[in-house]
């Protein structure tokens, strides 16, 4: 699981955790462009 944060510019990905386990992972916040992120989206 990870938190999902979106603003008028960005889509940032946070937080990354594993549902059954308390484990921390050491990823990110990835950070993409929110147009990019949307049309990456519809496309797939």
């Amino acid at each position: 699981m990870a938190n999902i944060t979106l603003d008028s510019q960005s889509v940032i990905w946070s937080n990354f955790q594993q549902f059954h386990r308390y484990w921390i992972y050491d990823l990110g916040p990835f950070t993409f462009d929110r147009d990019q992120y949307t049309a990456a989206f519809y496309a797939a």
